[in-house]
């Protein structure tokens, strides 16, 4: 009411603006005269002060932002959010204010304070919660249970008595558990052949990437690999694993691994800078040479000092050499 605007057009078609108060007009202690073509426009106190809101984070069925009203209440709230989820922390809720302070300086540089509230599932409060009135900009944190953890799951594929997923008992579950879980190894298992697939995180990604930049001298099967879908083949010795439990050839499981053990692999890939790549037949009795010489040799390109193979469970053995004379690795069922 203390301020509505006139808009007037003037003789020479200019517009101007005329502030007035409203007050004295409707008290009818003034007038204000208007003329023809004059536009009032008088403003909502809604549309003169920023936008009320709410927000809520956290363990809630619709965490975001929503309209504050007057006289919402922490439950009100948790209702409109459609209510907490299973993994919420019935102990810890926490509502964030703004200080305001007006043209003076927080105390101890405080910019907020807070305040802690338990709740239960059927959205039972304390007595100070159920009165605790929310206020615009607050913002409401459910936090997650302490002892809370969604089902994780892997699988096992290939030559176990019962292959399929397997959800993760306990954070400090092993390959050997994963196994005896499936019913164990069938007569076909190829042992040497079993490969732990892993998903990358983001930053072992980025490390593989960089690993890639300082190997780009060689393209290679190996990096090809590691790009497949941002999974990962680990090397792991399942023999000596089933040997010994608990060991640390026994890796700890993670979400979404896959426990791959194969038939026994009876073919060897020749691939790179050869004559003619190919894939033959594993045979115990040829060496190394003798592979090399099947692909027609190696090409004119190649750079033999960098041969390297690529085993069946994920695990790379390189060439090495003494005094000048190159020591080739072993070939074995499956290997490229």
């Amino acid at each position: 009411l203390n301020r509505a605007l006139i808009y007037r057009t003037r003789k020479d078609l200019s517009l101007e603006i005329i502030p007035v108060d409203l007050k004295p007009i409707i008290n009818n202690d003034t007038v204000f005269t208007l003329i023809k073509e004059d536009i009032v426009s008088i403003a909502s106190i809604f549309d003169l002060r920023e936008d009320f809101f709410v927000e809520i984070m956290g363990e809630i069925n619709m965490e975001g932002t929503f309209p504050y009203l007057e006289s919402t209440s922490l439950e009100d709230l948790i209702i409109m959010a459609g209510g907490l989820k299973e993994s919420a922390s019935l102990s810890k809720v926490e509502v964030a204010r703004r200080i305001k302070a007006g043209n003076k300086e927080p105390e101890n540089g405080k910019i907020s304070e807070i305040f802690y509230f338990d709740i239960d599932k059927e959205l039972n409060i304390s007595s100070e919660a159920a009165s605790f009135k929310l206020e615009p900009f607050d913002q409401v944190f459910i936090r997650i249970s302490p002892g809370y953890e969604e089902a994780q799951s892997m699988t096992v594929e290939g030559e176990v008595r019962f292959p399929g997923t397997y959800i993760l008992g306990s954070k400090s579950d092993r390959i050997s558990d994963l196994i005896e879980r499936a019913g164990g190894l069938t007569n076909e298992a190829y042992l040497e052949g079993a490969q732990l697939i892993r998903r990358l995180q983001v930053n072992q990604e980025l490390r593989e990437k960089a690993l890639e930049s300082l190997m780009s001298e060689s393209e290679d099967s190996l990096q090809i690999n590691i790009e497949e879908g941002n999974e990962q083949a680990l090397g792991i010795d399942l023999t000596r694993i089933l040997e010994n439990p608990g060991s640390k050839f026994d890796l700890f499981l993670q979400e979404n691994d896959r426990l791959i053990i194969p038939k026994e692999l009876q073919t060897v890939r020749l691939s790179g800078a050869l004559l003619f790549p190919i894939t033959v037949r594993y045979d115990d009795s040829y060496s190394f040479g003798k592979y090399i010489a099947m692909s027609g040799g190696f090409a004119d390109n190649a750079k033999k000092k960098k041969t390297y193979v690529i085993y069946a469970n994920g695990s790379v053995d390189k060439t090495g050499s003494f005094m000048g004379i190159k020591n080739y690795p072993d070939v074995a069922p499956g290997a490229e």
